[in-house]
């Protein structure tokens, strides 16, 4: 199944995938959007696969095939982000930017080895396993930091990343601008 969450007026809704658009979390669209990309198993609880991207990303054609075949027997595959390496430096853009509070983020306790995911698209497969990450994610989320790159290596284990492309506009998928 392919989905996104638009919510809070963000990007415009999508008639081509799966578009979840109802706020779950008043006056918190980014937690409302979220709910959707942690818990597929909730809403989509038949699907063998569940493919996430965010509301910006447009897939090529033969993607979503050329995507599985490349996670062969994964459970999770992500691109690596672009802009930076590890958790350390997600943690200390967002402190910069001020996307969090810093409380949020230093009451966590993270995985901070390996490399830094792109959250922007996640292939995973519906397992028992899965749907237990799924889970610590969520709780990562709401228990601290909202920033879902932050949280995701320490929820998800054995994570295959598909191999370095350009996260703006590659062979699978493209980013469109932000409606805001």
């Amino acid at each position: 199944m392919i989905y996104t969450s638009i919510t809070g007026n963000y990007d415009k809704p999508r008639t081509d995938i799966k578009c979840f658009t109802e706020e779950k979390f008043e006056n918190n669209p980014c937690l409302s959007a979220k709910i959707y990309k942690c818990l597929p198993h909730l809403f989509m609880p038949d699907s063998d696969w569940w493919l996430w991207i965010d509301g910006s990303i447009t897939l090529k054609e033969g993607a979503v095939k050329a995507l599985i075949e490349m996670a062969v027997e994964e459970e999770v595959c992500v691109f690596e982000h672009p802009d930076r390496k590890t958790v350390d430096e997600e943690i200390a853009e967002v402190k910069r930017l001020k996307l969090d509070k810093p409380e949020n983020i230093d009451s966590m306790i993270l995985n901070k080895s390996g490399k830094l995911p792109a959250c922007g698209l996640i292939l995973r497969r519906n397992t028992e396993a899965i749907r237990r990450a799924n889970e610590r994610w969520w709780a990562l989320i709401t228990a601290g930091c909202i920033r879902d790159q932050i949280s995701f290596t320490t929820a998800f284990k054995d994570i295959k990343y598909f191999p370095k492309e350009n996260t703006i506009n590659n062979k699978y998928y493209q980013r469109i601008k932000h409606k805001r």
